[in-house]
């Protein structure tokens, strides 16, 4: 089954394109609490295995200007290219390494994070990513590379932000340029907080020299007790644990908050928030997307004949077994009552998404025949956005689809037609 919609991994309760806590939502990079959580991992794995770890961190020349100047929707283009160039130039040195790796396997890894179980000092470090830390600075972490390998990079990576232009709405080329500052454990620092104030005093030295520069300090170690940084760097230290500490907490407030206890999919109110949000791409896209609301036929049977608990388990079954029969890209989640279910389609037609119905249908016909109840569902389909292009008015004509499935007969698919006559009570709207 595609564990995807199950309870486990808070970024990915929603769908796996939607930006969770740990995701900037600009340029799909993790933001400032991925990165935190990422180094402090980053720095226990380096601590036990005796691996180096380098930590760069790009600082955008001059945004604030052209923001003033040209405009945020400018700026955030610009942004956009940034992140661009320095996931090419990310990728380029996994791809030298992954050559290099070929014909030297020996060599190779000392480069690569080690597999293994997780833990301080056990198991496989963050893989080298990039990040979005704030409005103009970018971090990019490298477990398993020292400085010197690592300024070379950074090097390398600042010609390739050199080499993007972006167009002013006049058509003039707005160059751009960046200040590095590098900072290694154990060279620099031996703690996530002392590495960050050793690589920002490296960017604000790169800044003084005027830009478009990479730094690396002297080895040392802002942690010690006579180091000058010593103090900025344990308060830098305290508040990365607490950060951490905070995001774990708020996502696992988030994943209770979005999950229906009784099936373990995403609840009604993840259900919501995903269709308003998916809806809103669709449009921006000018792509289809389709809603199924299917609901089970034998819930009321269940419980009359083998208690509520045995109605809990059977919807926990079914929704799993609707999460068997879905695309890849669509999300289940259970709806308002019982044994409802709503499954939202990205991109698929009428057509489509009429076949994946049948088939749920024909699988749960199929599968149940051999529990203590054999169970059949009745689906509504509605799409977007020739049906509707609000939200509810979508899952208004999903659900008067649902009802006249029931009414037909039930163990059925109904698409909505936009032709019927409304239902009392609902919406004269596309009739639903």
């Amino acid at each position: 089954m595609d564990q995807r919609n199950q309870v486990g991994d808070p970024g990915r309760l929603f769908h796996p394109d939607l930006p969770s806590l740990r995701v900037d939502a600009l340029t799909g990079l993790g933001n400032a609490f991925a990165f935190l959580a990422d180094l402090s991992a980053a720095v226990d794995w380096a601590t036990g295995r005796g691996q180096p770890v380098t930590l760069l961190l790009v600082d955008v020349d001059g945004l604030h200007a052209i923001n003033t100047q040209f405009g945020r929707e400018t700026g955030d283009v610009l942004v956009q290219e940034v992140a661009r160039a320095l996931g090419e130039s990310l990728a380029d040195l996994e791809a030298e390494e992954a050559a290099a790796g070929e014909a030297a396997p020996a060599k190779a890894a000392t480069h690569q994070a080690p597999a293994g179980p997780g833990g301080p000092g056990g198991g496989a470090a963050p893989g080298r990513r990039l990040y979005r830390f704030g409005g103009d600075v970018f971090a990019v972490l490298l477990p398993g590379i020292d400085t010197a390998a690592a300024r070379t990079f950074a090097r390398e990576m600042l010609g390739q932000i050199r080499d993007t232009i972006i167009r002013l709405p006049g058509g003039a080329p707005l160059p751009i340029s960046a200040s590095i500052g590098i900072s290694g454990y154990p060279d620099h620092a031996r703690s996530a907080g002392g590495m960050i104030v050793s690589a920002e005093r490296g960017v604000r030295r790169a800044k003084e020299i005027g830009g478009d520069a990479v730094f690396l300090r002297a080895p040392a170690d802002p942690a010690s007790p006579d180091h000058p940084d010593a103090p900025a760097a344990r308060l830098m230290e305290m508040l990365v644990q607490r950060v951490v500490d905070t995001v774990d907490l708020l996502e696992e407030t988030r994943t209770l908050a979005y999950t229906d206890p009784v099936s373990r999919l995403p609840n009604q109110r993840a259900a919501r928030d995903f269709l308003e949000w998916e809806c809103r791409r669709s449009a921006r896209l000018n792509q289809p997307c389709a809603v199924l609301l299917i609901d089970g036929d034998n819930l009321k049977q269940y419980n009359d004949r083998l208690g509520h608990r045995a109605g809990d388990r059977m919807i926990r079954a079914l929704g799993e077994l609707l999460t068997r029969q879905v695309r890849r890209s669509d999300f289940v989640a259970r709806w308002l009552l019982g044994d409802e279910f709503l499954i939202v389609m990205p991109g698929a037609g009428r057509e489509e998404a009429s076949a994946v119905a049948e088939r749920i249908r024909a699988a749960v016909n199929s599968e149940t025949r051999g529990w203590e109840l054999p169970v059949t569902v009745s689906a509504g389909l509605a799409q977007f956005p020739d049906d509707a292009t609000e939200p509810e008015l979508l899952l208004r004509c999903a659900e008067a689809a649902k009802d006249r499935a029931k009414q037909q007969g039930k163990n059925r698919v109904v698409a909505w037609r936009p032709d019927a006559p409304p239902q009392a009570g609902r919406s004269a709207r596309a009739g639903c």
